[in-house]
């Protein structure tokens, strides 16, 4: 059986800073081991210092202090955070104060229209009331001017066949328009027919009396010869 391969590479691991120039030839080699054996944990390689140490001493306050650094750039987002949220307060009252007034002038218009409809209305019912009762007022004088206009034309008339219908009725009387039933009876029936049998019967009498005279004269004649 085959051991695991296992490669060696240059790490820097040190604590100094160390230029790595030279290369060190390496190569690998297999063999056979006994699988339950591992190598050996390998010292820590430390190599060898070589250079100079330097140092730099730096004193309080040389380098970048933070708190003192942020406080003006912090100082200006929280003021400029504060300026956009007390901008956004004021645009949310004053949006919010728009939509009261729209709706306050919303309400007011609806209430102007209904307003202005019940006047429409009561000036529709007042326009026609007052046709109504001019209607009326027509109505009532042209009555009037026709009660007055006939009861001119009734007195007009009373005086002007006051005499008139005295003579007309004399002339009436006069000419027989005004008689008695039973007279007018007698006059119209029973005096014609009386009339008419009477000389019916004289004509008959007269027929008859001729008719006598011719026989007694033709009597005579005949005693005669």
């Amino acid at each position: 059986m085959l051991a695991s391969r296992r490669c060696f590479v240059e790490v820097q691991t040190d604590q100094y800073i160390e230029d790595l120039t030279e290369v060190i030839p390496d190569k690998n080699v297999s063999c056979q081991t006994d699988p339950f054996l591992d190598r050996p944990v390998e010292p820590k390689f430390i190599p060898e210092k070589r250079g100079i140490d330097k140092s730099t001493e730096i004193l309080p306050g040389d380098l970048f202090d933070f708190d003192e650094a942020v406080e003006p750039l912090l100082d200006l987002l929280v003021t400029h955070t504060c300026e956009v949220a007390f901008v956004k307060v004021i645009e949310e009252a004053e949006m919010k104060q728009m939509r009261e007034a729209k709706e306050r002038f919303r309400k007011l218009q609806q209430e102007e229209r209904i307003a202005v409809r019940r006047l429409e209305e009561a000036e529709s019912r007042r326009k026609e009331e007052t046709m109504q009762v001019l209607a009326q007022n027509k109505a009532r004088r042209e009555k009037e001017e026709a009660l007055a206009h006939k009861t001119k034309c009734d007195e007009f008339a009373r005086h002007y066949t006051r005499d008139l219908i005295e003579d007309a009725m004399g002339h009436l009387d006069r000419g027989g328009f005004f008689h008695d039933p039973i007279a007018r009876t007698v006059e119209t029936t029973m005096i014609p027919w009386l009339a008419d049998t009477v000389e019916r019967k004289v004509k008959e009498m007269s027929v008859a009396r001729n008719l006598v005279d011719h026989l007694i004269m033709h009597a005579i004649r005949k005693k005669l010869k």
